[in-house]
């Protein structure tokens, strides 16, 4: 046979063979990511790729898990099948990562000439109708020169060396962006990659609270856990003072608490206020207390009056612990307390301030042991503490704690956000609060986290706290991430080590705004009230969602949205009674099933019972049931992604604070010595949605009311009336609320 007929025959078998496979291929719908899987299932940890430049090897495994990161935060940022997004780098591993990440989840990537510069570049990027540019550090002159010709819609992440100062305004650095995604395989149907990872955390917490349960453990045993790993290392560090204090000293200054309470002749299920502003003392206090038994009622120290009365007098306090910087609202309420109340004052004394009987807690702390105090029998679901929430409407209430509400509490979000022991957590949020007390400070208690405390939150000190400790995590609420967007922009919004954004309330308008310019790669948003069982989290950095709950398996964690009436907010049932579920798209009322015996499950309510029946209701999700009313309107996508709609009730939001209008209402009334005083919220735009109907349509636009409107202007320190062009300020955002 001659040289040309063998040359012919192989040219013809191997046509025939990649004829075939085509064909194969195009049966099973077959593509290139789904043959690159065969790949990785066969070769596995066998080198893939090797890049001359720096010599680093990459596995098939390692490749997989890069395209699959990729994949995963393209979605969190919605991007979607059909979408192109331009690729223009230099030669590397991952530009292969990159486009084949894109491909698995049908994004299609333009491959840019990296030699292009000006109009040719420009014209590539649009004839593509690219929605993002992945370009190379390497190529940051390039893109700066093309930047506003682009338009602001195109996204632009930055892969290489981060350079803030130099990069296109808006760019964000892709690396920090991929190190905080899921390397699980990703899919767009029917989210299985969230719904095993949610799955995964509950289960997790699930079988840590049997086991706690079984062996009846409670907050301080598992500090106790703490103290013997961590001993030396910094537990809290106090920002006002700068004072750190180890698990040790900790574990020290709450046992000088437990035992002189107990010299004092309190005893396990005793209740004591704990009233003082934000340092490490005041968790060492309540810690202390736990360790005896005694349940601390932690009172918002912004309370005044008839509202710090009720709240030391519904939780049948014997004693209150306060601070000396509260000293003045002490005096006040002093004698409609009862003479039985003992007060005992932290911080800078003065016995002619003080009230009658007062006494100082510093030297009598000084004074008695620091042994482990003999610890009463207590399980799992027994009382902790108590945290005030104002609820919809009234005075506030007092929600009870049990143990392990608050170790779930942490251990969701430490477990679904992937922290670390090692992580530093910046706490400025009030410590009688659960995001403060028990999302943040539980982290150090239960996992061996450092924690810095701020005496309140500062706009101006925010990033500057965050360098000089060595942050890694830090907290917000909603409110926290519009003031620090307000402040003037400086170089030490870049400085520090924040990888994680760690909170509730952060709305969509602003959350990429917020990632990019303060250049934080994950917000780790989650829902949940201090009662509530039914939180939830956004595990995977999906813009603009405050959890997620698997479609796939709803069952797995009984929680839904039910449809309602959202004027009144009463239930819409059908024919047989049971209350109704909304489908994707369609507003609702979240709720939980509620099965006592169960910790994750179980409602524990108020100290008011006549509060705690006004959260459930019955035949929700099937005849003969009970479930938790979150009072809460949220809006679920195809994917099972939740979404903040509205908070019923007559309450507004200032400051972080849930504000009742009843509370305002009694204050003006007794100010203005009126019978009747009707307060009501209004929306003003970036603000959270306040509450009352009719009054609410109206709004405060003095166009539409007819009555005369007067607005605090913080500047004069005064009402001033509200004409047309200040509620043009207002509304533009150029006046500050």
């Amino acid at each position: 046979m001659s040289f040309h007929n063998v040359f012919f025959c192989s040219a013809a078998s191997v046509l025939l063979r990649v004829k075939l496979n085509v064909k194969k291929h195009l049966r099973e719908r077959n593509t290139v990511p789904k043959l690159f899987a065969k790949s990785v299932k066969k070769y596995g940890d066998k080198t893939a790729l090797i890049f001359e430049g720096t010599d680093e090897k990459w596995s098939f495994k390692e490749l997989d898990d890069y395209s699959n990161r990729v994949a995963n935060l393209l979605l969190q940022r919605g991007f979607t099948e059909g979408d192109v997004i331009a690729l223009f780098m230099e030669n590397r591993s991952q530009y292969v990562g990159l486009w084949l990440g894109m491909a698995k989840i049908g994004v299609e990537a333009a491959l840019i000439n990296f030699n292009l510069r000006l109009e040719a570049l420009v014209h590539c990027v649009n004839i593509s109708s690219a929605k993002a540019v992945v370009f190379g550090s390497e190529l940051t002159d390039a893109m700066c020169e093309v930047h506003s010709s682009m338009g602001k819609t195109v996204k632009l992440p930055c892969s290489g060396e981060g350079d803030p100062k130099r990069v296109p305004e808006g760019t964000e650095h892709l690396e920090p962006l991929l190190e905080v995604t899921s390397s699980n395989q990703s899919s767009q149907q029917s989210s299985p990659m969230l719904t095993g990872l949610a799955a995964s955390v509950l289960l997790r917490v699930k079988l840590n609270v049997k086991k706690h349960l079984r062996e009846r453990n409670t907050v301080p045993k598992l500090f106790a856990k703490s103290v013997k790993k961590y001993g030396d290392k910094t537990a809290l560090i106090f920002e006002g003072t700068d004072e750190k204090w180890s698990f040790k000293e900790l574990d020290d200054y709450s046992n000088r608490v437990a035992n002189l309470l107990l010299q004092r002749g309190f005893t396990e299920g005793d209740v004591i206020a704990l009233f003082m502003e934000n340092r490490s003392q005041y968790v060492g206090l309540w810690l202390g207390m736990a360790k005896i038994g005694v349940e601390a009622a932690l009172i918002n120290f912004n309370l005044r009056l008839e509202a710090l009365v009720h709240c030391v007098n519904i939780s049948s306090a014997k004693a209150v612990v306060f601070g000396s910087e509260l000293t003045d609202a002490m005096c006040e309420v002093h004698s409609s307390m009862g003479k039985t109340v003992k007060l005992l004052c932290s911080g800078e004394w003065d016995p002619k301030r003080v009230p009658e009987g007062t006494e100082h807690l510093e030297p009598l702390l000084e004074a008695t042991s620091t042994n482990q105090p003999r610890q009463p029998d207590r399980s799992f679901t027994d009382r902790l503490f108590y945290i005030y929430t104002s609820g919809t409407t009234g005075m506030p209430k007092a929600a009870i704690v049990v143990h392990s509400r608050y170790y779930r509490m942490a251990a969701l979000v430490y477990y679904g956000f992937r922290m670390k022991s090692e992580d530093v957590l910046y706490d400025c949020l009030p410590l009688y609060h659960s995001a403060g007390n028990i999302v943040g400070v539980g982290q150090c208690l239960i996992h061996g986290m450092t924690v810095v405390i701020r005496k309140k939150f500062s706009a101006s000190k925010f990033w500057d706290d965050c360098i000089k400790y060595n942050c890694t995590i830090v907290q917000y609420i909603g409110e926290i991430c519009r003031y620090l967007l307000n402040q003037p922009k400086k170089d030490t919004e870049h400085q520090h080590k924040v990888r994680m954004a760690l909170g509730n309330g952060l709305r969509q308008s602003i959350w990429e705004e917020f990632t990019t310019r303060f250049n934080v790669p994950q917000i780790a948003e989650f829902y949940g009230a201090t009662e509530c069982n039914c939180s939830l989290g956004n595990f995977d950095n999906k813009t603009g969602a405050c959890g997620f709950n698997s479609r796939i398996l709803p069952y797995f964690y009984p929680i839904r949205l039910v449809k309602v009436d959202e004027e009144t907010m009463e239930l819409i049932r059908g024919p047989d009674g049971v209350c109704i579920p909304c489908g994707p798209g369609e507003p609702g009322q979240l709720v939980g099933r509620i099965i006592q015996n169960d910790p994750l499950r179980r409602f524990d309510g108020y100290v008011n019972q006549s509060a705690t029946n006004k959260k459930v209701a019955h035949d929700v999700f099937k005849k003969g049931d009970s479930a938790y009313l979150s009072g809460d309107v949220l809006v679920m996508d195809d994917y099972g992604y939740m979404y903040f709609k509205d908070r019923t009730g007559d309450t507004f939001r200032w400051k972080g604070e849930n504000v009742s209008t009843t509370e305002v209402e009694g204050t003006l009334s007794r100010l203005l010595d009126m019978k009747d005083v009707v307060v009501y919220g209004v929306e003003v735009p970036g603000t959270f949605k306040f509450q009352k109907t009719d009054m609410r349509r109206e709004g405060f636009d003095p166009s539409v009311v007819s009555d005369k409107l007067y607005f605090l202007d913080c500047t004069k320190g005064q009402y001033v009336e509200l004409n047309a062009e200040l509620h043009r300020s207002i509304v533009s955002g150029k006046q500050k609320l």
